[in-house]
């Protein structure tokens, strides 16, 4: 949602990741194929946003963040969204997780 609220807002953002990964979970298919999704972003850039490796660099941050003094964390950087995979391959769990 990050990479495209900028592009939509985040409330449309939002809306459209929800509808799209309902989508992809129902219909068996890939999370970049799915409708608002297919055309807008390829599964390069979903793989790229999600890419665990992205989020890791973050930790070292979080993780002093999370020992400081309450007073002192307000100015601090936010915390980094849990990362996704696997974006291009169909749901086939019956978890409803598509991103594995």
């Amino acid at each position: 949602m990050a990479e495209l609220a900028p592009l939509l807002g985040k409330a449309a953002a939002r809306e459209l990741l929800t509808a799209a990964t309902g989508a992809a979970v129902r219909d068996g298919r890939a999370l970049a194929e799915a409708p608002g999704l297919a055309g807008r972003v390829t599964c390069a850039q979903l793989d790229r946003w999600c890419d665990p490796a992205a989020h890791v660099a973050a930790a070292p941050a979080l993780v002093d963040r999370s020992l400081e003094p309450r007073a002192s964390r307000r100015s601090a950087a936010p915390h980094a969204p849990a990362p996704r995979s696997h974006l291009c391959e169909p749901a086939e769990r019956s978890d409803g997780d598509i991103c594995g």
